[in-house]
């Protein structure tokens, strides 16, 4: 990847090769911790003789979120699970977890130093009975809580 306007490429990672196929194969690479830019990327295939070939130079824009969000579960009410978005406009470390009505910790989500960006986290509550529930995401001195639903 380089920059958008530079021209000083970098490895970013490498993806290793389902080998000689006639089939079409599937790669992926995620690229974390990136700062808002517009990114270029290439991909270089090398084969086995140590010949390479670079695709066509692809443009991603990357946009760092502006202030702290903690967003409503998805779905609501949920059975048996729910996605649950956060973003962090600075890194920093993050807490999230759930609690009962009773205040009581059920289960501690995310509880890591995260880069500035937007998050998901998968909550499966299969173990837990029906009920209303509270998620608290903390982050320094940001707190945002909300409430969710399991309907069984």
């Amino acid at each position: 990847r380089t920059v958008s306007g530079k021209n000083s490429w970098s490895s970013v990672g490498s993806v290793a090769a389902a080998g000689t196929s006639t089939e079409m194969k599937s790669y992926s690479y995620l690229d974390r911790g990136l700062t808002s830019a517009k990114y270029q990327y290439r991909l270089k295939q090398i084969d086995l003789d140590g010949t390479y070939s670079c695709s066509k130079i692809i443009e991603v824009e990357v946009n760092v979120p502006l202030t702290f969000e903690l967003s409503q579960n998805y779905p609501n009410p949920f059975n048996p699970s729910t996605v649950i978005r956060y973003s962090v406009p600075v890194e920093g470390f993050v807490t999230l977890g759930v609690y009962n009505l009773l205040g009581e910790r059920v289960v501690t989500l995310v509880n890591q130093a995260v880069s500035a960006g937007s998050y998901e986290v998968s909550f499966d509550a299969s173990a837990l009975p029906t009920g209303v529930y509270i998620y608290k995401m903390e982050s320094g001195s940001f707190s945002s809580v909300k409430k969710m639903m399991l309907v069984k």
